[in-house]
């Protein structure tokens, strides 16, 4: 049994054909599609993160070699410094191998 789509249906935009009737394989095809989509924010969201694991350490050093801060406060700061950029790495990688993962699992 089919049924015909309202005039201002929400569902309008999975009806490819135009014919009024949302198919299977126009879900599917929707659904596809969103995927796609949603892969490549995820995408474009490691590459923000690569970028700014990869600068943040410069950023740290450029900063805690400024004439206006004093060594020992640098010294304090370094430890730190060290911790926050390993684990920031640490979380790229993390978040990354989890995407391939679960697009691997995907493809599956």
């Amino acid at each position: 049994m089919t049924k015909a789509l309202e005039k201002d249906s929400k569902y309008n935009h999975f009806d490819v054909d135009g014919d009024g009737v949302v198919t299977d394989d126009e879900l599917n095809r929707s659904e596809r599609m969103m995927q796609i989509e949603n892969m490549d924010k995820l995408a474009d969201q490691q590459r923000v993160m690569a970028w700014v694991a990869m600068f943040m350490p410069f950023a740290i050093i450029l900063v805690m070699s400024a004439p206006f801060i004093e060594m020992d406060k640098v010294a304090a700061l370094v430890g730190l410094a060290t911790v926050f950029c390993g684990s920031m790495g640490t979380i790229v990688v993390a978040f990354m191998a989890a995407t391939a993962y679960i697009r691997g699992k995907m493809t599956d």
